[in-house]
């Protein structure tokens, strides 16, 4: 049995590529936004078998999947399996810190595609402390806040609010000079 479905499910009309440079995880996080599910949901949905800490809502540091698993998203998305199994392999020599950190330029401005938000790989390294593209520290947030949202969609609003808030406070302090 596939989840829901009876037998085998159907490929999804529409699915976000992958880039090279995210987490198995975040393309996830971006497949169930644009179905308005929560990771845990698409998986239920689609009898996926997705390795990740469940009451912590970790979906980003998704790792260890099956081949089977592997096989079954890309058909589902109808892409090439070796595509995903190269973002698993290097996903799965990342560690999980308490904090996440980002560079809110990057995030918000793909440069591999502009309508397409996505989280990268280099970012969940433990270390990462510089934008390898800006030159300047990268932003953290506490990892609690990625239980709070279920999907890609919902980690960006956060993002994007928590990003204005500081702006706001950037210009205040510069007001006040």
């Amino acid at each position: 049995m596939w989840g829901k479905w009876p037998c085998e499910p159907p490929a999804w009309p529409v699915a976000p590529r992958p880039f090279s440079v995210e987490p198995i995880g975040g393309w996830l996080g971006r497949v169930a936004a644009r179905y308005r599910l929560s990771v845990d949901e698409l998986a239920d949905q689609y009898g996926l078998d997705l390795d990740f800490d469940r009451p912590g809502n970790a979906w980003l540091f998704i790792g260890g999947l099956a081949v089977k698993t592997i096989d079954r998203l890309a058909r589902l998305a109808r892409i090439d399996p070796a595509i995903l199994g190269a973002m698993q392999r290097l996903q799965a020599e990342l560690g999980q810190s308490p904090q996440l950190a980002y560079c809110p330029s990057c995030l918000f401005l793909n440069p591999l595609d502009v309508t397409a938000p996505c989280w990268k790989q280099e970012w969940l390294v433990p270390t990462a402390t510089r934008c390898a593209i800006h030159a300047r520290p990268l932003t953290r947030l506490p990892e609690s806040s990625l239980r709070a949202c279920d999907n890609f969609d919902k980690l960006l609003r956060v993002i994007s609010r928590r990003e204005q808030q500081r702006r706001a406070r950037c210009s205040q302090v510069r007001y006040l000079r």
